[in-house]
């Protein structure tokens, strides 16, 4: 529809200007106005795509080149650097497969989809895809290049985020960063902050005092 075409856009013009201005950042070549300008920009626009792909893409070490563009942004017109990782071996996946998300199954479509879209960006060596209720339900490992279309839940129960991180100190994986698509509606946190970065993709209402997040960054999944 129109309405979908303008938001697209909108999109992209947002994730290029929050492009640029990294990059100018970076190099000490922007006015303090001018960035002010830029990151007011759009504010009302920016969802929970944007958001994520911001994070992973500042989580990471990376590299712009503008001798090879962004393919993302040639359509609309708009030359912008590609983005390289570097070092990046591992990202987690955490699938709150809990009751609750079993009645909604757009929400994981629209997670999983976004996040093999920066994946097949981003690259990295290895994605691990862990599926938890209150127990490990399922591992999956893959490349950042061949991600499933999509996930064939395997859980139903209550929450509980300390199995998956306690698999992966198990087994002495130590993603850089981690994802974990969750609705929040839970308390049982690990006691001890992973050493990677760690992002909850909250579905669900904003969390009380009783739930919040002790560590990590919170992405709200608004208007789904």
């Amino acid at each position: 529809t129109d309405e979908t075409l303008k938001n697209e856009e909108e999109r992209k013009w947002d994730e290029a200007m929050h492009q640029a201005l990294s990059i100018a950042k970076a190099e000490g070549k922007v006015p303090g106005q001018v960035r002010e300008m830029v990151q007011d920009a759009h504010t009302s626009t920016v969802d929970w795509r944007t958001l994520l792909r911001r994070y992973m893409v500042d989580a990471v070490k990376r590299d712009y080149s503008w001798s090879v563009p962004n393919r993302r942004f040639i359509d609309g017109g708009l030359y912008m650097p590609s983005i390289r990782s570097e070092g990046i071996e591992s990202i987690a996946v955490i699938i709150d497969t809990s009751g609750s998300i079993w009645c909604r199954p757009k929400i994981l479509e629209a997670f999983w989809s976004e996040v093999r879209r920066i994946m097949l960006e981003i690259q990295p060596q290895e994605v691990i895809v862990l599926q938890v209720d209150t127990r490990l339900q399922d591992v999956a490992e893959y490349s950042g290049s061949d991600l499933p279309d999509g996930i064939e839940l395997k859980g139903g129960g209550g929450t509980d985020f300390r199995p998956g991180f306690e698999w992966l100190e198990e087994q002495g994986k130590q993603p850089g960063v981690c994802l974990y698509l969750t609705d929040m509606e839970c308390s049982s946190y690990p006691e001890t902050e992973p050493s990677g970065s760690v992002a909850w993709i909250n579905w669900g209402d904003v969390p009380d005092d009783w739930n919040r997040e002790p560590w990590g960054e919170r992405i709200d999944m608004d208007g789904l």
